[in-house]
């Protein structure tokens, strides 16, 4: 019992610490969701959870540090809206993919501005994050597709896919979402399809034609109702 009672004190600091360290990454999300990663310092994070600056240092390390796990708090949020049914085929769950992606991006727009999708100037460490994302998205479809992931011609073209497509969320979302969730799926599925044939010509060899047959299924497919009412109601809230 005593020795017990010894350690409590040790597990009420302990818990307190994590309760603070929660309270900080809390408050920087909010913080590298309003601003810019350059806008954001350390001593405004520390003002607002009510600690001393060196306690966000002492657990985080750095503002990168802090940054970081911010990102993954918010990346972790993202994957989860990455609904695909395997029932279906794989243009359709890719499809099914994108929508849930953009969707999320455009509900938390100030998050995907700020953090998700521009916060890949903030370091080293956390580019590599980044890239690391990346990746797992090119793993997925590629492998979905029927496709070497590793191959070399793959690598180059979906890797420029991702980049484009990154670039296409984030003009979508500075622009105020000026097209529909199905519009700009759609489009992704194209700008998919000839990243797909792009790979061919740097290896004829390279077998495409199930992958860009099953994608080009997904873009003869059209939207069902509830689709196209979430669509119908991104663009009004566009032009609110």
């Amino acid at each position: 019992m005593a020795r017990s009672d010894e350690n409590r004190p040790t597990t009420r600091r302990a818990e307190m610490a994590e309760q603070t360290r929660k309270r900080i990454l809390s408050v920087a999300l909010d913080e590298f969701t309003r601003s810019a990663y350059a806008n954001v310092t350390v001593a405004d994070i520390a003002a607002a959870t009510g600690v001393a600056k060196g306690l966000v240092f002492h657990h985080f390390g750095s503002k990168e540090g802090l940054f970081l796990e911010a990102l993954r708090v918010a990346t972790a949020e993202l994957d989860a809206s990455h609904h695909s049914d395997p029932q279906l085929p794989s243009g359709v769950r890719i499809a099914q993919r994108f929508r849930g992606h953009l969707s999320y991006l455009a509900e938390h727009r100030d998050l995907a501005l700020n953090l998700i999708l521009r916060g890949d100037d903030a370091g080293p460490a956390v580019a590599q994050a980044f890239q690391s994302m990346r990746w797992s998205g090119i793993d997925w479809i590629s492998r979905l597709l029927g496709l070497d992931p590793d191959h070399p011609s793959v690598q180059l073209t979906m890797n420029t896919y991702v980049n484009t497509a990154d670039d296409i969320a984030t003009r979508w979302l500075q622009q105020t979402e000026p097209f529909g969730l199905d519009e700009v799926t759609q489009a992704l599925l194209e700008v998919l399809v000839g990243s797909l044939k792009a790979a061919t010509r740097l290896d004829p060899e390279l077998d495409v034609a199930d992958a860009v047959a099953s994608l080009d299924a997904a873009l003869q497919q059209e939207p069902t109702p509830h689709r196209q009412d979430t669509a119908k109601a991104t663009h009004a809230r566009a032009t609110r």
